[in-house]
């Protein structure tokens, strides 16, 4: 929730999704009736999309198919959990900050990955359910782990 106002800055810098914007503060109770309306709706990860579009046109994939982002210098490819291949022109560093919040994950400077789909992390590689295996840097190894199972935490 948050208050400003100015509407046309509000969004700008918030690394979480809002759920109402107001012009100016709530009352107590309002404010615990909003969080109460907030507690019971449900998740909406799985129906969440990632946008792109490249020469072939538009597409909109839920960001619970995609399994993970390949980069090779401004070209990137996004690999979803039925093996399908998209390319696309964006920077990795872009597609890290805004998917971070939905468990995407750098494990390498060219790739970013849905630690949900993460079955096994060892040595230097991480591999997928989908059969993937992937590169982990050695300056990214520890994160990695780190989130991972914070990740395997919240699902308990």
């Amino acid at each position: 929730v948050v208050s400003t106002k100015n509407p046309e800055l509000s969004l700008d810098g918030y690394d979480i999704p809002l759920f109402r914007f107001y012009t100016q503060a709530l009352s107590s109770s309002d404010a615990r009736i909003l969080l109460a309306s907030i507690m019971s709706m449900p998740s909406e990860r799985h129906g969440r999309f990632f946008v792109f579009c490249n020469n072939n046109g538009i597409f909109q994939i839920k960001l619970s198919d995609i399994c993970y982002f390949e980069s090779n210098k401004s070209q990137l490819y996004l690999h979803t959990n039925d093996n399908d291949c998209f390319y696309f022109h964006n920077s990795i560093a872009n597609l890290e900050t805004k998917l971070r919040r939905y468990h995407f994950q750098r494990v390498h400077k060219s790739f970013l990955v849905n630690l949900n789909y993460v079955s096994c992390i060892h040595g230097d590689v991480v591999d997928l359910r989908t059969g993937a295996s992937l590169p982990l840097s050695k300056h990214k190894a520890s994160t990695v782990r780190k989130y991972m199972l914070e990740l395997m935490e919240s699902y308990k």
